[in-house]
């Protein structure tokens, strides 16, 4: 809480602002940036926080990282198409 003073030296006291809203999640970069951080572990660590999110009943994250992992998996582990260079 946040406690105002003001000219009349009356204290008033401002609830909390609501936090900002957090970008929403990209489904493509999370993959990315786990690939590039953990390489043929990027499915396990998605897994693994699927897992926690399930675990502490946040469905949408649970839900979100299933995407996520869906997609690191697609990204890193399917066969290449077309010439690489």
């Amino acid at each position: 809480m946040l406690i105002e003073i003001q000219s009349n030296s009356c204290a008033v006291i401002k609830p909390p602002q609501p936090a900002l809203m957090p970008k929403p999640l990209n489904i493509d970069r999370a993959a990315w940036f786990l690939i590039r951080c953990y390489g043929d572990d990027c499915a396990k660590v998605a897994y693994q926080r699927f897992l926690n999110c399930t675990g502490s009943g946040d469905d949408v994250g649970a839900h979100e990282w299933k995407l996520v992992m869906k997609r690191a998996v697609e990204l890193h582990f399917s066969e290449r198409k077309g010439r690489l260079h």
